[in-house]
C-alpha cells in the first residue's frame, strides 16, 4: 500500500489520525487532495494510506490487519470506501456516502455528500436559471443494470422480500462477499433493481415520452468528452432528474442535478442521506414501494407548484452546491469525528 503523510503543526493538532482511503477505479475523483486539505483546515495531523479498489475484494484481510495494527499503536482509523458499498466493523470511524436506516450507527459512521464527479461545474449559472415556471421534463441518462442477472432475479420476488433485500444487511458480511467475488459470484448488482424498475415505469408513459416530456437514455459511461458533453446537455434540458440507486444506496446524479439547478427525484431505498442538505426543499423523495407511481408523483409536484416556488427551489439547489463544493463541511466532520473518538479512549 502507498503511504502519504500530511504533517501540520503538531502543537495545533487535535489528534494523530490514520485514514485508509480506498481509491475507486476512476482517476476523475480527487478524494486524496480533498481529505488532505480538510485535515489541514481542521488542524489534524494525519497519515493517509491509499489502497486500490481491487483490495476490497482481493486483499480484504490485509486491509483489516492494517487497520488493527494502527489501532493497537494508539492511532485511530477512518475508513472511507469511496464508491464501494462495503462496511467494516474494524475502523473507529467510517466515512461513507450511503447507508441504511435500519442499521445505521451514527456513533461510528458519518454519511457525507458525494460531491466528487467528472461532470464539470458550470462556468456560469446564468444560462441555467429559470425565469418562469420551467417546462415539464423528466430525464434519466445512464446504465439501468437491466441485464444484471442477480438484480433481475430479485426484482421478480414479492414486494416485501424486495424491501427486505433493500435493507442491505448482506453488506455487513463483507468477508463472505469478498469470497463470493473471488469465485466469480459478485453480489454488487443485487440491489440495482430499483433503477431499471423506475425507468421501466417512466417508459410506459408513452404519450409523455413521445412529446419529449420524458427522456430516458440508457448508456454506459466510458468517460469520453463526447459523453460528458451529452450528459451536460441532458441535465441542462431537464427539470426533474431521476436519481435511483446503483451499486451503492445513493446516486451521484443527485449532486450533479443540484449543480445544474435541477430537481433530483430520489428513489428512497432505506437511504440515510447527508444532513448538510435540506432535502425537502431541493428534491423529491419517492419511497421504493411507491415507485410504480413515480410519474404521477412528479406530475403532481409540478402541477402543485408556482413559478416562484420553482425559482426558489433552484436557488436553493445552487446555494447548496456552493456550500458543498467549498468542502468546509468535510473539515468540520473530520474534527467532530476525531473529538468523538478521543472521548472514547
Amino acid at each position: 500500500m502507498q503511504r502519504r503523510r500530511d504533517r501540520g503543526n503538531s502543537s495545533r493538532s487535535c489528534r494523530n489520525v490514520c485514514l485508509m482511503l480506498i481509491e475507486p477505479w476512476t482517476s476523475d475523483f480527487d478524494y486524496l487532495n480533498s481529505f488532505n486539505r480538510a485535515f489541514l483546515e481542521a488542524n489534524i495531523e494525519a497519515e493517509i494510506i491509499t489502497a486500490p479498489f481491487s483490495w476490497l475484494t482481493d486483499k480484504l484481510d490485509d486491509i483489516k490487519i492494517a487497520i488493527k495494527r494502527r489501532k493497537d499503536a494508539g492511532q485511530f482509523v477512518i475508513f472511507f470506501p469511496a464508491t464501494a458499498e462495503v462496511f467494516l466493523k474494524d475502523p473507529d470511524w467510517s466515512f461513507v456516502c450511503s447507508h441504511y436506516k435500519s442499521w445505521y450507527d451514527s456513533s461510528k459512521v458519518a454519511v457525507i455528500p458525494h460531491v466528487w464527479t467528472s461532470t464539470r461545474t458550470p462556468t456560469s449559472i446564468t444560462p441555467l436559471m429559470w425565469t418562469d415556471k420551467p417546462k415539464f421534463r423528466i430525464g434519466f441518462m445512464g446504465k439501468t443494470y437491466s441485464n444484471s442477472r442477480v438484480a433481475k432475479v430479485v426484482s421478480k420476488l414479492p414486494l416485501p422480500v424486495r424491501k427486505l433485500v433493500l435493507r442491505g444487511r448482506h453488506v455487513r458480511h463483507c468477508g463472505a462477499l469478498a469470497r463470493l467475488n473471488q469465485l466469480g459470484l459478485s453480489m454488487k448488482h443485487i440491489n440495482c433493481f430499483p433503477r431499471f424498475e423506475t425507468v421501466k415505469m417512466l417508459n410506459i408513459e408513452g404519450d409523455a415520452v413521445e412529446k419529449g416530456c420524458v427522456e430516458l437514455i440508457e448508456t454506459r459511461f466510458t468517460g469520453s468528452k463526447q459523453e460528458k458533453d451529452l450528459y451536460t446537455r441532458h441535465l441542462e434540458a431537464m427539470t426533474y432528474v431521476i436519481c435511483p440507486r446503483g451499486i451503492e444506496n445513493f446516486s451521484i446524479r443527485v449532486y450533479e442535478a443540484l449543480k445544474y439547478g435541477r430537481i433530483p427525484v430520489i428513489i428512497d431505498t432505506e437511504m440515510v442521506l447527508p444532513p448538510e442538505i435540506d432535502w425537502d426543499q431541493v428534491a423529491i423523495r419517492v419511497p421504493y414501494d411507491q415507485v410504480n407511481d413515480v410519474y404521477d408523483i412528479i406530475s403532481n409536484d409540478y402541477g402543485s407548484r408556482s413559478a416562484d416556488e420553482f425559482l426558489a427551489r433552484q436557488q436553493a439547489a445552487f446555494s447548496t452546491m456552493i456550500e458543498l463544493e467549498s468542502m468546509g463541511w468535510l473539515a468540520r466532520r473530520l474534527s467532530d469525528a476525531v473529538t468523538g473518538m478521543s472521548s472514547l479512549h
